[in-house]
């Protein structure tokens, strides 16, 4: 059975970003203060658990979509 959602360090895994890529992805809101669209794009996750120490969790359907909003080579 295929995962419905990742850890950070399973979503890096999967997509070959590192994880502090994919947690700027989680945190960016997609547009610099200049108006530019940032690196990397925004990603959708999920808080597990309760205060500081709580962690991510990101839907497949998240990731996929993610990885689709870079822009082709």
């Amino acid at each position: 059975m295929d995962k419905v959602a990742y850890t950070l360090r399973e979503a890096a895994d999967a997509t070959g970003f590192s994880e502090s890529t994919v947690l700027r992805a989680i945190h960016t809101t997609g547009v610099d203060k200049d108006g530019k669209a940032t690196f990397p794009p925004p990603l959708k996750a999920k808080r597990a658990g309760d205060g500081t120490k709580a962690g991510y969790r990101i839907e497949r359907a998240a990731l996929e979509a993610w990885v689709a909003s870079f822009p082709d080579a």
